[in-house]
């Protein structure tokens, strides 16, 4: 075959030159001729045109099908070798067998183990001989439908070749028929009449019509082509190209052309000392000088030599000029020619436009009337006509397929027999069909008595065939032959029996992927290998899956359907079961299952996903990255229930998830504060160590709240969220405890919280309690508390933040159906996720949220997660909260804490903790001077010792008062109170601005003050300003100076059982001094302090005598209040209203104490008069 398609190859070949050589020769021949061979030539170069088809139709289709005989008999050859091998092996056995028994008979295990051997290869040979007989049949069955085809396709070929051949040589030989010459005879004609006025021209000699012609030759092979001279008429052509040349030069030329006209111009001398080849000025000077007698006749023959040489040269020059002349005649001529013909050929061109111009109208014309007909025959002939015609043909075609199925019936009674002879032949392709028309005309007897036996016998009939084909299904399928699976799944679709090839297919397909679970599930495993192995076994049924689809497309019509099926099939069929996995692991394991389950959930959610894509490719539906609408299309695929077996197990675990993620968390945080945590602090180093240490604990408990996050939103799409919340307030509020617990040991160790014993004694001026070095590492350690509480807020700030964003990502992700159900949107219908996808890569988000398959995705639409407390919870949800309240707002933190509001009310409690720990440690040396200050004995002195030694007792009556000196105990505190100052400049970092606004004895005004009409908050929440370095200080100074006058009220003023009347002067003048130091602090000073001292600087009767009007004041508001008219009620003197003339006995309240400090509270009327 491969050597006939050269052979044709070469013809066509030689066909194409021929056909050029004919369109070369015809290109300088005249019209008419050279339009006969232009036709002739293009009639060769369609007809091997149609040969080339006929050469490449052949190899596709006929010697392409022979060269795959190679192949396939080599591979049947190794079959036979295959087959031999295992015969050989079969003798040897036998005679291995034959020695045994003949020499030990006797020992029956060899005998047996030989039997065994030998039966082993006997079906080795058997099952090799079957095959090599089913390779050798089909190979039988498939030479002969090849060879049939291809001679087939190489008959039709060269049919189609010599027809279409025969077509383009009978047009042609038409056409070469109608060629007439009139035109090149003119012509002709015209040629020879100006050849022979020529002739005349140059003077009537016939002789020279010869030579013109020669001349005239010479011209159209210059124009058209070179043409052979005839010989003896001229020696020397002229060469017209030369003139086309961009570089032309006539002297040049005209010398080339002499020299070459004459041989002996030009050349070297000949041995014989002759004149040949010499240069032509040479044979000028030789013929033109005179003879010289001395030279003898030498000289003379040598110049009559060169005469004639140039004689000769001069008729070669005359021709040369001729011929040049004459191809200029025949350019000219020939111009002329071709413009006459063009001109000539424009009417005839313009009169076929115009006919066939007439033609395209007259078939427009004719189209048009026929189209008018037509309608015109509709509306006049009556529809009862068209629809008769088709009633009838709808009969017949009826009658036919009745006839057709009535013969089929009729043919029940032969059935079986015929049916038992086909399978007898194993042919199980006519039996399929055989049953498959047997079935159609089972319709007929639906209603007859025979229907039920019929059905039956039908029934039987499959099975029977369909036992048959199960062997060679099976084999079909272990070998992937596509083709030989195709045929048995058409053969099942004859018998409707496709869920039993896809039962086949099913059970020889999951044997290996079962197997593979069994071994890596069935026995005893670590936790760190199971995310492993299950990954690994999720990877092997993707990469099976992925097979399966390119094997599955050549067999079924529904791939995607078939696939999704197997893989139900298989997953249905895992031993042990993935639930029974599960709950292993949560026996195995306790409480530290959660993490390893979540860790699967994910693992599966992403090859399912892997899985989903693949099913969607098959369907031709769009795969995309995020989960579809759950409820599938009319005619789409159905991916909601396809994983059942495995994400329906982990819906007990997801359920019960909230519970066990707060063990899980609670478990971690015991982890980072166990029992004795932190330890004693008994030393200074203690302290230091705790405080330095504090900061590591920020990331622990962080990353536990963000892994359960993690876990939150990956195994329950934040439907939990609400609980898991609730847990992590719960772990965070227990770690405040535990960080509260810290504090208190801290306060314990600094002895803030003991109270400096009542004993009378006197404080020494150069007292000095604590060295410098250690109050400085006391308050260090308090600012470590602080920082840490700052940090600890702040990344509890950012852990709510995160928490706000991962669930706005999942609410975005969920739109809200009808009967609270909650499905997944897609991403290119939500503008929301392209706004996330902007901001990931922009850096905004670093957490987003995974997509999860279908099937993950309904298993939790139809939990008892997605209930309605989820749903309240996603609507209730707003992205701005209002603020937290209570503590938080006291002490300035932030109020955007969506989730941990809860927690914040421990977390300002260890917050204000710390604080005080630093405000205590300033505070105390001020409250231990003001504790012993309280002891002194000069409180209860009614005279002055110094000034009753000078004063006469007369003198007393008239009630001398000198002022008084501040004692030492309130210089020390206003010294005390003047190097606050320095010691917080010294520690005015940002520590002390935090929670400023926690402070005790601070008011609004205080902050307005500070900041300069401007706010002063601590910098955590928004909108508040960080307050500056000076602002603060001043703060901590307001504070501690209001705290010391606070307690030194409390204690001193209130404190002390009796005032005389040189204490409360005394006491007076200390207060002065102490209001002086708080006005050189820029310390707003207390008004009830300055009231305090006025009452105490009053002389005893006119004390008294305030306060006996006071009294009587009170009981008039008392009384009016019990009638019911308006004013003010006075209880205990803890309300203040001002009499007439205000002054220190406005505040009642502080009356009635100074009052009992200085013993006249109880008295009785007349008493307090007599006073």
């Amino acid at each position: 075959m491969a050597g006939y398609l050269r052979n044709q190859e070469r013809i066509r070949k030689k066909a194409l030159k021929l056909s050029g050589e004919v369109r070369a020769f015809g290109a300088i021949e005249t019209p008419e001729l050279a339009e006969l061979l232009t036709m002739f030539s293009t009639m060769i170069a369609e007809r091997e045109g149609e040969r080339n088809k006929l050469i490449e139709r052949i190899q596709v289709l006929s010697e392409a099908t022979l060269r795959q005989y190679p192949a396939i008999c080599g591979k049947l050859k190794e079959e036979i070798k295959n087959r031999d091998a295992a015969v050989d092996k079969e003798t040897k056995k036998q005679q291995q067998l034959d020695k045994v028994m003949a020499k030990e008979s006797g020992n029956r295990p060899k005998v047996n183990q030989c039997q065994m051997e030998l039966a082993g290869a006997t079906h080795e040979v058997a099952h090799a001989t079957t095959a090599l007989v089913e390779s050798a049949t089909r190979f039988e069955v498939r030479k002969r439908d090849d060879i049939k085809t291809c001679f087939s396709e190489f008959v039709w070929s060269e049919i189609h070749y010599h027809a279409k051949a025969l077509e383009i040589l009978s047009s042609y030989h038409r056409l070469i028929g109608d060629v007439v010459f009139d035109e090149d005879v003119t012509v002709i004609k015209s040629q020879e009449n100006w050849l022979t006025a020529l002739g005349v021209l140059l003077g009537g000699k016939t002789a020279a019509i010869p030579l013109l012609a020669n001349f005239a030759s010479l011209l159209r092979a210059a124009a058209f082509g070179p043409l052979s001279t005839a010989p003896g008429k001229m020696t020397k052509e002229v060469d017209v190209s030369a003139f086309s040349g961009p570089d032309f030069d006539a002297k040049s030329w005209v010398n080339s052309f002499l020299a070459g006209a004459t041989p002996g111009v030009g050349q070297e001398k000949s041995s014989s000392g002759s004149n040949e080849g010499e240069p032509i000025e040479d044979l000028v000077r030789e013929a033109g000088s005179p003879s010289d007698p001395a030279g003898g006749g030498v000289q003379k023959g040598n110049a009559s030599a060169a005469t004639e040489r140039l004689a000769a040269l001069e008729a070669i020059a005359a021709d040369g000029v001729l011929q040049l002349e004459l191809c200029a005649q025949e350019a000219r001529h020939r111009l002329d020619q071709c413009c006459e013909d063009v001109v000539a050929a424009l009417p005839r061109f313009a009169h076929e436009l115009d006919y066939v111009s007439r033609d395209a109208s007259a078939v427009r014309a004719r189209v048009a009337q026929s189209l008018r007909e037509l309608a015109t025959t509709e509306s006049d002939m009556p529809h009862e006509a068209f629809d008769a015609l088709l009633q009838l043909d709808t009969a017949r075609s009826r009658m036919v397929a009745a006839r057709a199925a009535l013969e089929e019936a009729d043919s029940w009674n032969t059935l079986t027999s015929e049916l038992d002879a086909i399978f007898a032949t194993q042919d199980v392709e006519r039996a399929s069909t055989r049953l498959a028309e047997a079935a159609k005309s089972l319709v007929l007897l639906e209603h007859t008595a025979e229907y039920e036996d019929k059905r039956s016998m039908l029934v039987r009939l499959n099975n029977q065939l369909e036992a048959l084909l199960a062997p060679k299904v099976v084999a079909a399928l272990n070998s992937n032959d596509v083709e030989e699976s195709k045929k048995f799944y058409e053969m099942f679709g004859r018998m409707e029996r496709h869920e039993a090839f896809s039962g086949y297919y099913y059970k020889t397909r999951k044997a290996a992927l079962v197997s593979s679970w069994s071994l890596s599930f069935g026995g005893s495993i670590s936790r760190r290998d199971i995310p492993t192995r299950l990954n690994s076994f999720y990877g092997e049924v993707l990469q099976t899956l992925q097979k399966e689809a390119s094997w599955c497309s050549g067999i079924f019509p529904t791939p995607d359907r078939v696939l999704l099926h197997f893989l139900q099939q298989a997953l249905q069929s895992l031993k042990p079961s993935f639930s029974s996995l599960l709950d292993s692991i949560e026996r195995e394991f306790g409480s530290d299952y959660i993490p390893v389950v979540v860790e699967l959930y994910s693992i599966s959610s992403n090859w399912g996903l892997e899985v989903e894509k693949l099913l969607k490719s098959l369907s031709g539906e769009p795969a995309v990255g995020s989960a579809s609408n759950l409820m599938p299309a009319t005619g789409s695929l159905d991916l909601t229930n396809w994983g059942t077996h495995i994400f329906d197990s982990f819906s007990r675990h997801q359920q019960s998830y909230a519970e066990k993620e707060e063990a899980v968390m609670m478990k971690e945080l015991l982890a980072i504060f166990p029992t004795d945590w932190p330890g004693p602090v008994a030393t200074i180093n203690d302290l230091d160590s705790v405080t330095l240490h504090l900061v590591d604990l920020i990331p622990k408990v962080a990353a536990v709240l963000e892994s359960a996050l993690d876990r939150c939103v990956a195994f329950t799409h934040a439907l939990a969220f609400r609980e898991v919340v609730d847990g992590a307030n719960a772990i965070l509020i227990t770690a405040t405890e535990k960080i509260g617990g810290l504090i208190s040991s801290v306060r314990k160790f600094l002895r803030l919280d003991m109270v400096v014993p009542n004993s009378r004694q006197t404080i020494p001026e150069d007292d000095d309690l604590d060295g410098p070095d250690q109050d400085w590492a006391y308050l260090q350690a308090g600012l470590h508390l602080l920082s840490f509480c700052s940090a600890f807020l702040a990344r509890i700030a950012d852990l709510d933040a995160t928490f706000v964003e991962s669930l706005k990502r999942v609410r975005e992700s969920w739109t809200y159906q009808s009967g609270l159900e909650l499905r997944p949107t897609t991403p290119s219908s939500t503008s929301s996720i392209r706004r996330m996808s902007s901001q990931i890569e922009q850096g905004a988000v670093t957490e987003t949220v995974s997509p999860m398959c279908e099937c993950a995705l309904y298993i939790l639409q139809v939990s008892k997660l997605n209930g309605y407390n989820a749903r309240i919870f996603f609507d209730s949800f707003d992205a701005s909260p209002p603020g937290s309240g209570g503590i938080g707002s006291v002490m300035g933190l932030p109020n955007s804490l969506v989730f941990f509001g809860p927690s914040l009310e421990s977390l300002g409690s260890i917050i204000l903790s710390a604080q005080r720990v630093i405000f205590d440690l300033l505070l105390k040396p001020l409250s231990e001077l003001i504790q012993q200050a309280a002891t002194l004995e000069v409180w209860a002195m009614e005279k002055d010792p110094s000034a009753t030694a000078q004063i006469p007792d007369a003198a007393l009556q008239y009630d001398l008062r000198f002022s008084l000196s501040p004692q030492p105990y309130i210089t020390r505190i206003g010294e005390s109170l003047f190097t606050l100052p320095q010691q917080l400049e010294l520690h005015s970092d940002d520590i002390l601005g935090f929670a400023v606004r926690g402070l005790p004895f601070l008011k609004a005004s205080d902050f307005a003050a500070s900041a300069d009409g401007g706010d002063v908050g601590n910098g955590e929440g928004p909108g508040q300003p960080v307050p500056v370095a000076e602002d603060v200080t001043q703060l901590w100074i307001s504070a501690l100076a209001r705290a010391t006058v606070t307690a030194y009220q409390e204690t001193v003023i209130y404190g002390t059982r009796r005032l005389g009347a040189h204490g409360a002067r005394q006491l007076a003048a200390d207060i002065d001094y102490l209001v002086k130091v708080l006005e050189a602090m820029d310390v707003e000073a207390m008004p009830e302090l300055e009231a305090t001292a006025q009452l105490l600087d009053m002389p005893a009767a006119e004390f008294a005598a305030g306060w006996h009007r006071t009294q009587e004041v009170a009981e008039q508001h008392q009384k009016q209040s019990q009638v019911g008219d308006e004013g003010g009620r006075v209880e205990d003197g803890e309300e203040d209203w001002a009499e007439d003339g205000g002054g220190p006995w406005s505040n009642v309240g502080l009356a009635k104490r100074v009052a009992h400090a200085r013993g006249l509270v109880g008295m009785e009327q007349g008493d307090l008069a007599a006073v």
